[in-house]
């Protein structure tokens, strides 16, 4: 069976375009192009030229598809992932660590304490590769603190670029009605997770401009709109300070091509809320928090900044 394929030329306003059989055969895989000057003078030169399947066209970003697959540090050499509040057993950082060292990547842990966070670092397994783990402690409310550590990741792990800083440290604390509240416990909400979010990303952001690599924070439902902060005046006020200030870097660093994205969870299962709350609380898993993470620092997020993922 014979198609009829109208054909029209791109400089010709008549409407009396010419009708040319063509075989369906030659029309899936191919397309008809008109070329003429650049001015559009004279008669336009048709040309058909093969379209490429789906499957063989290039990424625009890659060469490989499989690129846009989750992160895998064998297609960042060297990369490095600085995870803070990684020192305390069966609590997040330990998960994220242990996710990204599976997935291939080096890691610096910053804890409060050396000793808890060289524990984490002695119970991950690295990969001949060249992968590293390295443990680091600082009080990361201080912004010289955090730019002190900050010098001493990169002096150890002989690089000046950062793939990603993951920001967990921080803490909850439920200061109940306002008028109750103690100023101390409001001020120690913001010092431990505002400032700390703050100093870490100001000292790491060379690196990571220089990676273009990507920050994740982490808020709180309690802090989002729909959200229950009763009872958590200061906590809630102060991750939206995070989220607050993730935005602000997300808008501040698209130029350098660095991203910012937050996770703000409900309850995840972690040690500390398990003896605050009790086993009866509907928690979110901590392998799916760090699911989330990992999708966010992974090239298939690449075109993401400035978005807080809600889980619950």
């Amino acid at each position: 069976m014979i198609q009829r394929h109208r054909i029209r030329q791109r400089h010709t306003p008549s409407p009396q375009t010419p009708w040319r059989d063509i075989p369906p055969r030659q029309l899936a895989p191919s397309r008809i192009r008109a070329y003429s000057c650049s001015s559009g003078h004279g008669s336009a030169r048709w040309v058909r030229e093969t379209i490429p399947r789906v499957s063989e066209r290039p990424c625009q970003y890659c060469r490989h598809e499989d690129e846009h697959a989750m992160p895998n540090a064998t297609k960042f050499p060297n990369a490095l992932v600085v995870i803070t509040g990684a020192g305390r057993p069966s609590q997040l950082g330990e998960t994220l660590a242990a996710h990204f060292a599976a997935t291939g990547f080096s890691l610096a842990l910053i804890g409060r304490t050396l000793d808890e966070a060289q524990a984490r670092t002695a119970e991950l397994t690295a990969s001949p590769s060249g992968q590293r783990f390295t443990a680091h402690a600082a009080d990361l409310a201080s912004p010289a603190a955090a730019e002190s550590v900050a010098a001493e990741v990169l002096l150890a792990h002989k690089t000046s670029r950062v793939h990603a800083v993951v920001c967990v440290a921080g803490g909850f604390g439920a200061t109940g009605p306002l008028d109750e509240a103690d100023p101390d416990a409001w001020h120690q909400q913001f010092a431990i997770n505002v400032d700390t979010a703050f100093a870490t990303t100001r000292a790491f952001l060379p690196a990571l401009r220089e990676a273009k690599g990507s920050l994740v924070y982490f808020g709180s439902a309690s802090a989002l709109p729909g959200g229950s902060p009763k009872g958590l005046a200061a906590y809630a006020a102060a991750k939206s300070g995070v989220l607050a200030l993730m935005r602000t870097v997300a808008l501040d660093e698209k130029a350098h091509g660095v991203r910012a994205n937050a996770v703000a969870p409900t309850a995840i299962r972690t040690a500390t809320n398990l003896a605050d709350m009790g086993d009866k609380t509907f928690y979110v898993e901590r392998e799916s928090v760090a699911d989330v993470v990992a999708f966010l620092v992974s090239p298939a997020a690449r075109n993401i900044t400035g978005q807080v993922i809600t889980l619950a």
